[in-house]
């Protein structure tokens, strides 16, 4: 199966998924339907981008499975990346594993990397534990809080 009917099929799937989302919203208050039916309508507009990019970058005569090696590569550290999140805690493992990711794709320089992901736990912290009141899991940092 080559790349693009893979996209195809999840774009198919998900598509399937956001037209059940909308249906069921109809039995919900107005009020509370506007969430969902905004969410499936942009799941569904997503949906339709990605095939129409798949079909765009399809190239004849592609192999599939020519990168399985990095999506193994991201399947691991985002394995140890949730194992070691109660351990080491979200504000210690969060950062390194966007610092992980982003120097494995070569997507910014380091210095780049560590400041997106300072200021990606900074606003984490903010949300959820200063102005929602939900518990974040601390692991190392739980004494010091």
């Amino acid at each position: 199966m080559t790349n693009a009917m893979k996209h195809y099929l999840f774009s198919a799937f998900t598509l399937g998924i956001s037209a059940f989302f909308f249906y069921n919203s109809r039995n919900l208050p107005n009020s509370a339907a506007l969430f969902p039916r905004l969410i499936a309508a942009l799941v569904a507009l997503f949906s339709v981008l990605m095939a129409t990019q798949a079909h765009k970058a399809e190239k004849p005569g592609e192999e599939p499975g020519q990168k399985i090696h990095a999506a193994l590569c991201f399947t691991v550290t985002i394995a140890v990346y949730i194992y070691l999140i109660p351990i080491l805690g979200f504000f210690i493992i969060t950062p390194v594993y966007i610092v992980f990711t982003y120097m494995y794709l070569k997507a910014a320089n380091f210095f780049a990397a560590a400041v997106i992901s300072v200021l990606f736990s900074a606003f984490i912290y903010a949300l959820f534990v200063s102005f929602l009141k939900l518990p974040v899991p601390l692991g190392l940092m739980e004494p010091f809080m």
